[in-house]
């Protein structure tokens, strides 16, 4: 038989403890036997006991919170039961609470059930014209989205402050850092984003998402979308090429940074994204972007231009944010000069450095500076620092990289620099394990990479490049063996302990 509560034995107890009602409402619905009407009659009783102790609002903030984690738990399905609010006659007729569970409903045929059902406690309630209400609040919802038709969606500035999502209204606010989009036949709200098709809804995501700024590549002319979604109460934003976007089976790889999307959703999801895009394609503010560092077509220089993003490699970012001015340049200098002043070699690492840029347009190839020792504290590294300071954050793995990387790792590295020099630290680390360098002069010397196929049975575009590559070791980068044509595009210089490259 199942459980039948007892109002007189409730009434005696503190129905101001959560626990004790938590453990009641698990009983209740796990009672072995307890049917529909059972679990109803039960919940009405329960109900009756904190209204009689006036604390109503403590049944429906207790019932809210656990039937939610009740619902959500493993066996709820099994018990084929609702765990439903005991509504009353004032719930019908002075809140929104039975509609809102109707609208909260996430296909039309479980719309029906619920109000079929609802319309069956609101008719022994006596509560008369339920249908009519149900109707009116439909319109209401109704006008709400045409009034809210248009999503408001936050730019993504150097840094947004605290932007917020009305999941009601479907807008971002952010102090007026916004893109308005039309949704088209789309519809947001709390359970995300879908449209009716036939006598379903389908989903493309269960959390706001839109384009919200296009990438224009000023060497490429390629398009690139921004998006921005919002997870865990902040906006976060990522930025891929089209194909990625609108493909449904390359568009599931964005669930690896947080979006909803699954192998069911991901066709609706893409479609979703491009119905945006097309729909506000003038709407959505464009973007010049570059991929790489250096000189670009109209002569101006990457990254000192304003108004350009980055829409490369997502693996170069630590190297892009890198270069970067910041600090006292008469600081920098007065330290600069000193080191050159004390050391013929930090003079050379400084030319070589700042005349990486003149490459290009001197028509030049590229060349080598090799520091290179067995002795310790003979400031190798930190002359090669001070090289890469010129331009940017001179920490190891910051912009400069070491020499545990593939070629094709430093090829494509020395193509996204451009002109800004490649600096790379101890060379002992691209030996294999006979002792013999891994590392070919000749493939960066030459200023241009391996022309490689692609998938789609085309090729991909050849990497080039014309700047100076900085490096260090425990050898020289070129043994005696070598030929002229690599000896002649190195400049090797030993560092010894009596000399250090930099004394402090």
């Amino acid at each position: 038989m199942p459980i039948m509560l007892n109002k007189e034995a409730i009434m005696e107890r503190d129905l101001n403890d959560l626990k004790w009602f938590a453990g009641k409402l698990g009983d209740l619905l796990y009672s072995p036997g307890m049917t529909q009407p059972c679990l109803e009659e039960n919940l009405t009783i329960l109900r009756e006991c904190y209204k009689e102790q006036s604390i109503d609002g403590v049944f429906v903030q207790y019932f809210t919170r656990i039937a939610g984690a009740l619902r959500g738990s493993e066996g709820y399905e099994e018990t084929g039961l609702i765990l439903r609010m005991p509504y009353t006659k004032d719930d019908f007729l002075y809140s929104d609470a039975p509609y809102r569970e109707i609208a909260e409903q996430k296909t039309v045929f479980a719309r029906g059930q619920v109000t079929q059902q609802l319309a069956e406690i609101a008719k022994k309630l006596g509560v008369n014209g339920f249908k009519q209400l149900c109707a009116q609040y439909d319109r209401g919802l109704e006008e709400q989205v045409a009034e809210g038709r248009h999503l408001v969606f936050p730019l993504p500035p150097a840094k947004i402050q605290d932007p917020t999502f009305d999941r009601a209204s479907g807008h971002w606010e952010n102090d007026g850092c916004s893109v308005t989009l039309d949704p088209g036949e789309w519809h947001i709200d709390q359970s995300g984003i879908w449209k009716p098709v036939g006598l379903r809804d389908e989903y493309a995501c269960t959390h706001p998402i839109a384009p919200v700024m296009r990438l224009t590549n000023i060497d490429t002319g390629m398009e690139k979308l921004v998006i921005a979604y919002e997870r865990g109460g902040r906006i976060r934003y990522l930025t891929r090429d089209k194909q990625a976007l609108f493909d449904s089976k390359k568009i599931i790889e964005l669930s690896a940074v947080g979006v909803a999307v699954t192998s069911k959703t991901a066709a609706a999801l893409a479609q979703f994204l491009c119905d945006i895009e097309d729909l506000n394609y003038d709407a959505i503010p464009e973007q010049d972007s570059v991929s790489r560092l250096g000189w670009l077509n109209d002569g101006s220089f990457s990254p000192y231009v304003s108004n350009l993003a980055f829409d490369g490699d997502a693996a170069y970012g630590t190297i892009f944010k890198a270069i970067r001015e910041q600090g006292d340049f008469q600081k920098w200098l007065a330290c600069a000069v000193e080191c050159r002043r004390k050391s013929v070699t930090a003079q050379i690492m400084l030319a070589a450095s700042f005349a990486s840029v003149l490459i290009r347009k001197l028509g030049t190839l590229p060349f080598f500076v090799h520091l290179w020792g067995v002795d310790s504290g003979t400031g190798k590294t930190v002359g090669l620092m001070l090289a890469a300071s010129v331009w940017g954050d001179p920490e190891l793995g910051q912009y400069p990289q070491t020499f545990n990387a593939t070629q094709v790792g430093h090829e494509k590295t020395a193509a996204f620099l451009g002109n800004i020099p490649l600096c790379i630290d101890e060379l002992q680390l691209s030996k294999d394990s006979r002792g013999r360098s891994k590392f070919d002069v000749y493939q960066l010397a030459q200023g241009v990479g391996r022309t490689r196929g692609n998938k789609a049975g085309g090729i991909d575009a050849t990497p080039t490049w014309s700047l100076c590559i900085l490096t260090t070791g425990e050898s020289p980068i070129v043994q005696a063996n070598a030929g002229a044509g690599a000896v002649n595009r190195v400049i090797d210089i030993e560092c010894k302990a009596e000399e250090a490259v930099v004394q402090d």
